[in-house]
Formats: structure tokens, C-alpha cells, sequence
């Protein structure tokens, strides 16, 4: 989704109807941004730089050969999220009130670390590495979803 000088917005979107259902259901959300990574996970970033060199290469050869299928599966594969990306989303936050924290380092060791020391109750994320944080004591969920229809049910 695009606004109408081309500029992608379909990350605001996807945030802003999130956030919206969240609070709906009596979730205040607190949003934390990944800080620098840890240089253990450089060798990790430079086989994520040749995947996405691989497929941008695949895309290219898919668009010569014209073969739609493939063009839509390697456009998927290049997507990146950008710094710029990031601070729209932030912008959207502040305009909604929501609270955001920029993690020194990764996100999801400072979203263990707020739900450890009690200043949240959980944390939600995507990041298959918040699993380990689960050894920390801290509730994680992981892949949170909340579908357009879905509602909490309130336990007493």
C-alpha cells in the first residue's frame, strides 16, 4: 500500500489497526524498537545480506523471464523494513499516545527485562529469539495476532 506520491504505508497501517484492536480489548501496548545489534549476530546479518542478494538477483530473473509467480514470491523476499519505516511508525505512536522505548540493543532482551521487573505483564513479538528469554521468568508470547474480530475474554 502506497500514499499517493508512492511513498509505502502499508506498515502504518498495519500498526495503526493493531494498536486500535489492542486498546479495544483493554491491551495497553508498549512499543520497543531494536537498539544496536549485539556483534555476536554479525555473522547472522551477513547471511541475511546474501539471502536478500540472492532473491533481489532471483527477482531480477523472474522479471526477464517474465514469470509472475516467481516475481511475487522474490518481491516478498526483498522487503525490508528501513530506518525511515521505523521512525513513521514511531511518529504514529507519539500521535496516538502510545508509549514506545528504543532498546539499547536488541528488543526483545529489554521487553524480558520490563516484563521481569513488572513495568509490563508480557511481551508479544514475531522474534523467534524471545524464546530463550522465557528462561528469564518472563511471560513472552510469541507471532501475537489479534484478528480484526477477535475479543478477550474477561475472566473474574
Amino acid at each position: 500500500m502506497t500514499n499517493n506520491s508512492g511513498d509505502v504505508t502499508s506498515h502504518l497501517q498495519g500498526v495503526f489497526y493493531r494498536t486500535l484492536r489492542m486498546l479495544d480489548n483493554g491491551i495497553k501496548p508498549v512499543y520497543v524498537f531494536d537498539g544496536a545489534a549485539p556483534k555476536l549476530k554479525s555473522g547472522e546479518l551477513a547471511k541475511r545480506r546474501a539471502r536478500l542478494n540472492e532473491a533481489k538477483e532471483s527477482l531480477e530473473n523472474a522479471i526477464q523471464s517474465e514469470n509472475v509467480d516467481d516475481i511475487k514470491k522474490f518481491e516478498k523476499r526483498t522487503v525490508r523494513v528501513t530506518k525511515e519505516h521505523n521512525d513513521d511508525v514511531k511518529r504514529l505512536l507519539q500521535l496516538l499516545g502510545i508509549p514506545i522505548i528504543e532498546a539499547p540493543g536488541e528488543a526483545e532482551a529489554q521487553c524480558a527485562e520490563l516484563a521481569k521487573s513488572g513495568a509490563v505483564y508480557a511481551a508479544a513479538t514475531e522474534d523467534m529469539d524471545s524464546l530463550t528469554l522465557v528462561l528469564l521468568d518472563c511471560c513472552v508470547i510469541s507471532h501475537f495476532r489479534l484478528p480484526a474480530n477477535y475479543r478477550l475474554l474477561k475472566l473474574n
